[in-house]
């Protein structure tokens, strides 16, 4: 089972990288996505640049929303992977803990748990 995590940007690249950078070396999660909901700004150029074995950029072809851009994101996971968690996040959040997202990650585990998030 592959831990995911989601992440929509729409023209705030500032914030995307930081998260990007707050999470990329957590062992808990295996891949990154983050799906660039066609900014206005140079958002998927600057973001393309952190492209690695583990972080993957995309571009949708127009911006309908964010649950849009999660969508654009869901089908690409379903198509790369057959079985992953995901967390979905929009760019401005800080993880201050990696355990914090191996609690949530050991909830889904639970085959009779689908969803889970986390306490602010």
């Amino acid at each position: 089972m592959k831990n995911t995590f989601l992440i929509v940007n729409y023209n705030d690249y500032d914030s995307t990288i930081k998260l990007i950078n707050n999470i990329t070396y957590y062992k808990t999660i295996d891949y990154i996505l983050v799906v660039d909901n066609n900014s206005t700004d140079d958002s998927y150029k600057k973001l393309s640049q952190l492209k690695s074995s583990k972080i993957k950029i995309i571009k949708s072809s127009f911006n309908k929303g964010y649950s849009f851009g999660i969508n654009e994101g869901l089908r690409f996971l379903d198509n790369k992977f057959k079985n992953y968690n995901v967390v979905i996040s929009n760019p401005d959040i800080i993880i201050n803990e990696e355990k914090d997202l191996e609690k949530m990650y050991k909830t889904l585990e639970d085959e009779k748990i689908a969803i889970v998030g986390p306490t602010v």
